[in-house]
């Protein structure tokens, strides 16, 4: 009975965590099948490639005697961190490629959502492992908002580097793949090292606690440059005769009707598909942003008040 109950403990907390963050991202929501899409290659694909790369890897260098007894402190601390960060980030191979990946926000929110799915899967593995243990809710409550957000935040920030640098530049290299995996690395490594150390393992909550602050703080500042460049976007628009003045202000106004919403989420779009533009130099390029733009306006123009 007690194991029946691993199923909702390990899903419905990462999953209403997820609609937390895609929520808090005001401007503009992620859509729901692409957050899924993301969701689920952390709780299937980096999940049951990081434990088959795990597995091969820890028996090849501590053997697979070792491996049985399932003993092994430094293949979590130096082996698990880097293969589960890189399993979690394959999939941003695809989503820098999205028109919907735009910024930093949609890094952290993407990033974060793949790390809520890897966290789900593997809690309810733990939570079925010690179905029968005494201090079972305890675990649950660590396991929940401990490690199941450290998957989180690490993923979340390395898919933060990733959306910066797709917004100022419009493409993201090499240099800066590199600048978010390694911190993300980093920050699972400390975590498992100093969790698994029984002299300083409270600092291993102070790490997850000051990540999350600041990951809250970069969101919260990303949230405010998105609104200033939304902004000045829309005012240009104005200025060049394709949307009215009071359109400027309609992605921040309160109370909304639903064709103030629908017109709002278009508005936003426009804005950050200019800045996109800015970055292109190739002829194909520059053609079809303007195709997508005019689209844009096109679906404006459409909604009835």
């Amino acid at each position: 009975m007690t194991q029946l109950l691993a199923l909702p403990c390990a899903i419905i907390p990462m999953v209403i965590f997820m609609i937390i963050v895609r929520r808090l991202d005001r401007y503009d929501p992620e859509p729901l099948w692409l957050l899924l899409t993301h969701f689920f290659w952390g709780a299937v694909g980096a999940y049951v490639l990081s434990l088959m790369v795990n597995s091969k890897l820890t028996a090849l260098i501590f053997g697979k005697t070792a491996v049985a007894s399932g003993n092994i402190k430094d293949a979590a601390v130096f082996i698990g961190p880097p293969i589960e960060e890189c399993m979690k980030a394959l999939i941003f191979i695809l989503t820098v490629r999205l028109l919907d990946f735009n910024n930093l926000t949609d890094g952290i929110v993407y990033g974060a959502t793949v790390g809520f799915g890897f966290a789900m899967t593997e809690n309810m593995v733990y939570f079925i492992q010690n179905a029968g243990s005494d201090n079972l809710v305890q675990f649950i409550m660590y396991r929940t908002f401990f490690s199941g957000m450290l998957h989180a935040l690490a993923c979340g920030t390395f898919g933060a580097a990733l959306g910066y640098t797709q917004f100022n530049k419009g493409k993201v290299p090499i240099l800066f793949i590199l600048g978010g995996i390694i911190p993300a690395i980093a920050l699972h490594m400390t975590f498992n090292f100093l969790v698994s150390t029984e002299s300083v393992s409270t600092l291993g909550f102070v790490v997850i606690a000051v990540t999350f602050v600041g990951l809250c703080l970069t969101f919260a500042q990303s949230l405010r440059f998105e609104q200033k460049f939304i902004r000045e976007e829309l005012t240009k628009e104005v200025e060049e005769g394709l949307i009215p003045e009071e359109y400027v202000e309609l992605p921040f106004k309160s109370g909304q009707t639903k064709a103030e919403y629908k017109k709002a989420l278009i508005c936003v779009q426009i804005a950050f598909e200019r800045i996109a533009a800015k970055h292109v130099t190739e002829d194909w390029q520059i053609a079809q942003a303007k195709v997508i733009l005019a689209d844009m306006h096109k679906q404006l123009q459409t909604i009835k008040a």
